[in-house]
């Protein structure tokens, strides 16, 4: 069911980056969280921070570390999330595509122009993620559901996220 993503999930597992559920297990199926995706996202760029926690129900959670130094990468980009950040709570595909895209923006990775989407849902894309979602889509990193959907709104498995992070990699290195 998930061979697409295996070539994905063995090479972030080789480089460290992305790891199992335990030695053998990686659980391509289940909901990753904001914290486990921002982690991820962190990972990849090698970054880690001391600074002063950027959302207060971050305060003693393990991922405190790498989502305040991706909130504080860029101007907003974790900003959309609010006054809280709800580390525990599943990512959906639109906050995943837009945390991606926000740092590519601030590591100054030349993104494309937003078109408009191609998606057959792209009218429930919520305004702070549309931009996000179109120029990742034109980007490769995002290409859907395979019926012609986003899914905005779904909660991004551990799969896809091993997809996308694979491919928000080759673009920042």
């Amino acid at each position: 069911k998930y061979a697409w993503a295996v070539e994905y999930i063995n090479e972030l597992a080789e480089q460290g980056i992305f790891k199992g559920r335990d030695e053998k297990t990686f659980d391509p199926e289940a909901k990753i969280t904001r914290a486990e995706f921002v982690a991820l996202v962190a990972r990849v760029l090698g970054i880690k921070s001391d600074a002063e926690i950027a959302f207060a129900d971050l305060d003693g959670h393990w991922a405190a570390a790498e989502v305040t130094a991706v909130a504080t990468l860029g101007e907003d980009t974790l900003a959309f999330f609010g006054e809280a950040f709800a580390p525990d709570q599943a990512i959906t595909r639109e906050e995943m595509a837009t945390v991606l895209y926000k740092a590519l923006v601030a590591k100054g990775v030349a993104v494309p122009e937003a078109e408009a989407a191609v998606f057959s849902d792209a009218s429930s894309i919520a305004e702070f993620a549309a931009e996000a979602v179109e120029a990742l889509q034109k980007l490769e990193v995002i290409n859907g559901m395979g019926d012609g959907t986003f899914a905005p709104k779904g909660e991004t498995t551990r799969a896809q996220a091993a997809k996308v992070i694979y491919l928000f990699a080759g673009l920042v290195k």
